[in-house]
């Protein structure tokens, strides 16, 4: 028996701090695409991965109420809002499995390319991967990779002032604090993960530095590997999300994360020009 519920089509594995809200931005309200009114569900990663667990249902119940909030207080005459709150009050519904996970993406109209993004999702345990693939075993799989230390050190300015950075630094307290920033840079083995379960052609990997560069070819070969219609064009293209403050990586703590990271940029030798300092 053919299984009849809708899950998505595209789904987005990350990586963290490397494009994903400005993915998210391009495609939220495009004709042709449906996405969750929060941009991430955090659905798959918290089925298995522990650094998930801790804050999925957390953060997606934050963002759902706000959602909710927003959508409630539109006037009754937009054509969005009964959809749109029906959406949100799904997203705070239990329990949270297959069903539930299902249920997002009802609303899609029957021609609607369906997108998850979620940037935990790039390091999340190979049962994780497996499990996207035994529910959508058509879905197409996406993953935006940027320089590790890049990465590394924008996920790390988005969480620490300076102030506390600086404190680190000078007490040596790495491991403590790096520890949950290098997770998300450890493309070896989260990679070589993905390319193993994924059925051949449904991952496609980009770098960072191109979408930045690039942004309108970018997206072109998004859309033409989840067949998404690019008759129209899209807005804002240029515009950034996210955009952290403007701060040198102290030397020691670029040395440290060189020393934790050199086996990324070994790995990634072989197939993307990227080359620490």
């Amino acid at each position: 028996m053919t299984d009849q519920r809708r899950f998505p089509d595209l789904v987005c594995l990350g990586v963290q701090k490397a494009a994903t809200t400005w993915l998210y931005s391009r495609f939220n309200g495009r004709p042709g695409i449906f996405v969750p009114p929060i941009k991430e569900l955090h659905y798959l990663s918290g089925l298995c991965y522990p650094l998930a667990i801790r804050f999925a249902a957390r953060h997606r119940a934050a963002q759902a109420n706000a959602a909710l909030e927003y959508w409630r207080g539109v006037p009754d005459h937009n054509p969005l809002k009964s959809s749109k709150v029906a959406q949100c009050e799904h997203l705070l519904e239990e329990p949270v499995d297959d069903d539930w996970y299902a249920g997002v993406f009802e609303h899609a109209s029957a021609d609607d390319v369906c997108v998850d993004i979620a940037p935990d999702y790039f390091t999340m345990p190979r049962e994780g991967a497996e499990h996207v693939v035994s529910v959508c075993p058509s879905v197409k799989l996406l993953v935006i990779l940027r320089d590790p230390i890049d990465r590394t050190w924008s996920h790390m300015k988005m969480h620490f002032p300076p102030e506390k950075i600086s404190a680190a630094v000078e007490a040596r307290q790495f491991d403590r604090s790096l520890a949950p920033f290098i997770e998300f840079s450890q493309y070896e083995r989260a990679l070589t993960g993905w390319r193993e379960v994924a059925p051949e052609g449904a991952l496609l990997e980009l770098m960072f530095d191109d979408v930045g560069t690039t942004p309108a070819e970018s997206i072109q070969r998004i859309c033409d590997h989840a067949g998404i219609s690019t008759k129209a064009s899209f807005d804002g293209l240029e515009t950034r999300s996210h955009v952290g403050r403007v701060a040198d990586i102290p030397p020691l703590l670029y040395a440290e994360f060189l020393e934790r990271l050199r086996p990324q940029y070994e790995f990634l030798a072989s197939d993307y020009p990227i080359a620490a300092e």
